[in-house]
């Protein structure tokens, strides 16, 4: 499973992003919540930082979601995705934090 993780996200980096080079970010400021959900998931990041774009991409590197945002909070309506494992790209000003996130039903 790891190795489809590097490989998936190594996808993304080459097809969807401006740059592959992000400046260092602490999880520990990063929130993402139900995780495992059936439906919606919940972002807050630091106040420091304000989320500007959140993408999300399947296991084959498809972006499938993508939303504005303007706030250090959001959240993500990802019930009409198909269950399995998801990538998670947040941009905030030079930040771009990739979590995984995993969709199923209740």
């Amino acid at each position: 499973m790891r190795n489809w993780i590097y490989f998936a996200l190594k996808d993304i980096i080459k097809n969807d992003l401006d740059t592959c080079y992000t400046t260092p970010i602490d999880y520990d400021y990063v929130s993402v919540y139900p995780n495992p959900t059936s439906d919606k998931i919940q972002i807050q990041l630091t106040e420091k930082l304000k989320i500007s774009t959140i993408k999300v991409f399947n296991i084959d590197g498809k972006m499938v979601k993508m939303q504005k945002n303007n706030s250090n909070t959001a959240e993500v309506n990802i019930a009409n995705l198909t269950n399995g494992i998801y990538l998670l790209l947040i941009e905030a000003g030079n930040n771009k934090i990739v979590m995984k996130i995993i969709k199923k039903d209740s």
